[in-house]
Parts: C-alpha cells; sequence; structure tokens
C-alpha cells in the first residue's frame, strides 16, 4: 500500500460522504477510541502516529502494534460488524483525524469498488505486520524485547547519549511484560555497561545500542 492511495481516496471523496465527517486534533496521549466504545465511527488518520493496545481489567496494557498516517482506525470492527471497539488506539504524537459515522463509511465503501479494494490491502497489511510481530514477541524472552526496544528507539535518532523518557510502566506496556521484568532487565543491562541511569531513566549511547543490536541477533 502506498501512503498516496490514502491522501487520494480522502481527496476524492465525494460530497454527499464529506458533508458528515468531522476534522479534529487530537493531542500526544490521548485516546482517539477505547477498547469496549461503541463502534460507530471509523477515523481516517492523516497526521501524527498512534499506538494500539490492549487494556485488561487487571489494569495492565500491552501495545502490540504502531501505526503512522496516512492510516484508518475502526476498520476492522465495523467490517466484521462488532459494535465494540477491540483494542484502545492512543496518540503517540500530534495526530489529525477525520472521523465519519459507521454508516456513512459502509455506503463510501459500497459505491467506490477503489476504495474497496485499498481498504481489503490496508487490512491484509496489518494482519501479515501483527501475525509477523506476535510470533517473535511470544519467542523473545523478557530481556530480549527490551533490548529489542531500545535498539527501535536508538534508531529513531542521531542524539548520542540519547535519554528514553518513557516511564517503566510504559515500557512494559510496549514490549508486553511486567514492570517487575523490566526493572530487572534494566538493572542487569547497566551492570554490563549496556545502558546508563539519569535521574532513574535510560540513558544510552549509540556503541551501546550497536551492542545490544548484536546480542539480539546472537540471541535469534
Amino acid at each position: 500500500m502506498k501512503p498516496d492511495e490514502i491522501y487520494q481516496a480522502i481527496a476524492s471523496m465525494p460530497d454527499r460522504i464529506r458533508q458528515f465527517t468531522t476534522l479534529k486534533k487530537i493531542p500526544p496521549k490521548h485516546p482517539i477510541v477505547q477498547k469496549g466504545e461503541p463502534a460507530d465511527h471509523i477515523y481516517l488518520l492523516t497526521q501524527g502516529s498512534v499506538r494500539v493496545m490492549n487494556e485488561f481489567a487487571s489494569g495492565h496494557r500491552y501495545s502490540f502494534a504502531k501505526m503512522a498516517a496516512p492510516n484508518i482506525i475502526g476498520e476492522y470492527e465495523i467490517l466484521s460488524e462488532h459494535n465494540e471497539i477491540a483494542s484502545t488506539n492512543e496518540t503517540i504524537s500530534e495526530c489529525t483525524v477525520i472521523s465519519m459515522p459507521r454508516r456513512i463509511f459502509i455506503d463510501w465503501i459500497r459505491s467506490d469498488a477503489t476504495l474497496g479494494l485499498l481498504l481489503a490491502r490496508i487490512i491484509a497489511e496489518k494482519g501479515w505486520d501483527s501475525s509477523d510481530k506476535q510470533g517473535m514477541v511470544k519467542y523473545l524472552s523478557g530481556e530480549a524485547k527490551l533490548k529489542s526496544y531500545f535498539v527501535s528507539i536508538m534508531q529513531e535518532t542521531i542524539d548520542d547519549p540519547h535519554l528514553i523518557r518513557e516511564d517503566r510502566q510504559r515500557i512494559a506496556d510496549e514490549i508486553g511484560t511486567s514492570v517487575k521484568t523490566v526493572n530487572r532487565s534494566i538493572q542487569k543491562l547497566k551492570e554490563a555497561g549496556l545502558l546508563d541511569l539519569k535521574h532513574g531513566k535510560v540513558l544510552m549511547t549509540q556503541a551501546q545500542a550497536a551492542k545490544l543490536a548484536e546480542e539480539i541477533e546472537s540471541e535469534i
């Protein structure tokens, strides 16, 4: 799927559909949709990025995917005719979304075969990415998941060293493990010289991240 295809679909949206849409800006760390809410709207993510997570009655949260614009939120529930949102989508950065009622989105799909094909491809790609990641997550230990998380963070920055500002609970949510495992693994990595701590936050150099990447490859 090419990003331009989603933007093109939005640009060519018929006026009879567009009149029912609402443009919204959502600040970082706020939910666009939450698990268990009524699935009565679709959201076209046109700017920003979100994390997708499951929330459980115990209070534990597991973040299992990230999505960047352009993308669609809520299509699984609507097309499968489920009435509740299955997973929480929380903004990472400030996001811009176009929302429309469920019945309007279905009408749009029925009247536009190209949109229907694009939607099928989007769902297929999300399903493939999720299956691939879940297989890897199940295979890796909690410590290896944490190493992989730190390496991915360092790959997105040119800072050297870089201060990882996420708290321990957020990190645990991201990799699907407990805070206890995160704390234990961070201490072990610190003792091995693979990270440092500054006011309780992880401080890592690019050289340390490179060593972590080598260790991950040797463990797989």
